[in-house]
């Protein structure tokens, strides 16, 4: 798993699973290149091994399926250890991330 590859060649090798890149070049849009540490299925799995790579390093950590489905909701971890939630509104556009939805882990 030393090569480098593209996001697009990422996908086709490994459908649905999160990838753990280091070092990405940066490419059109989200296809960019960089060397692949780890790919799983669960993304707990990944974080883990994310927190292993040496610092400092770019990293790059995404998911080869399908985009997030419209209504959904996304949660994700910031630098401080919060999670949040933000859906589109009626107009399709993600708004603030209402207070009650924010916990402290």
């Amino acid at each position: 798993m030393n090569e480098i590859m593209c996001r697009a060649e990422l996908e086709a090798l490994y459908p649905d699973e999160w990838i753990l890149m280091v070092d990405p070049e940066p490419g059109i849009d989200t296809n960019y290149r960089g060397r692949v540490v780890a790919h799983s299925p669960d993304r707990a799995e990944i974080h883990r091994k994310a927190m292993e790579v040496p610092v400092p390093r770019h990293i790059a950590v995404f998911f080869t399926g399908p985009p997030v489905q419209r209504g959904m909701k996304v949660l994700g971890l910031t630098p401080r250890g919060y999670v949040s939630a933000a859906a589109p509104d009626q107009a399709g556009e993600v708004g603030p991330t209402p207070p009650e939805t924010k916990a402290r882990l």
